[in-house]
């Protein structure tokens, strides 16, 4: 699948189907992945602003919304080319 960016919006701009019987399937899962994208990249925004870390006393430690951004921003990064 080729996905990209046309005035703004994340589009499916072309699929290859290959042997897969389940190819249409993967279409439509393909077809949802701009919503998600803009899905996790809206989610990311929201952990972020609940971000923080306690201190247990040796070390600071990350709670739940840190460690979910952090895993938003690699799997962003990722889906960017950026890593």
């Amino acid at each position: 699948a080729v996905i990209r960016k046309v005035e703004g919006v994340w589009q499916t701009v072309a699929y290859c189907p290959n042997e897969n019987a389940n190819w249409r399937e993967d279409a439509r899962r393909i077809s949802t992945l701009p919503e998600m994208f803009e899905a996790a990249k809206d989610a990311l925004e929201y952990f972020d602003q609940r971000a923080d870390a306690d201190h247990n006393g040796r070390a600071f430690i990350a709670n739940e919304e840190m460690k979910l951004a952090a895993a938003l921003r690699a799997a962003i990064a990722k889906a960017e080319g950026r890593t």
